[in-house]
């Protein structure tokens, strides 16, 4: 484990150790718990990691370290990967963005890969992205394919999801012309 010293300067930390931070970061949901009165009290659990997700992203940014945080990424769940996700779309980066594109190969689930594409079209996205655009749009077309095999409400709404999301990128792509 990491031995970190919150008295040094943030850039004092080692690549290999943001990574370690990230590979062992636990999003940790509040809990909710009703008091009785008619009142919701919150309970925030202690995380562990002396820095916020955010920065943690930052810092890979910063060292430039994101094919080595992708290798290490390919070992979390798939309900990790969802969660770093969420965090990742909040970010502005080029390496934001590859990640972004080079995790939807993580999702084996139908449905999870569909809710991480679901906002594509807040991605990073960028007039030197076309060819990510590209991957991405190629990935959601073969997903739409699968769904038009499917019966159900529950393949209806992904694949209203994914036809949304491919106008939505169709739109982007267009601005970059």
């Amino acid at each position: 484990m990491i031995n970190y010293d919150p008295f040094l300067p943030s850039d004092d930390i080692s690549a290999a150790e943001v990574l370690e931070l990230i590979i062992n970061y636990q999003f940790i949901e509040p809990i909710y718990h009703a008091d009785g009165f008619g009142h919701l009290q919150v309970e925030t659990p202690f995380q562990a990691s002396p820095h916020s997700i955010s920065r943690l992203i930052h810092f890979i940014e910063l060292k430039q370290q994101w094919p080595d945080c992708i290798k290490l990424l390919s070992s979390k769940s798939e309900c990790w990967l969802l969660d770093f996700s969420v965090e990742l779309q909040k970010e502005n980066s080029s390496g934001v963005l590859n990640c972004l594109v080079k995790i939807t190969d993580f999702f084996e689930a139908s449905d999870n890969r569909i809710t991480h594409l679901q906002n594509v079209a807040q991605w990073p996205w960028h007039s030197d992205s076309s060819a990510l655009l590209e991957d991405v749009k190629n990935t959601l077309i073969i997903i739409e394919l699968g769904l038009l095999k499917e019966d159900g409400l529950t393949s209806e709404i992904d694949l209203s999801i994914v036809r949304h999301s491919l106008v939505a990128l169709d739109q982007i792509y267009e601005n970059f012309e």
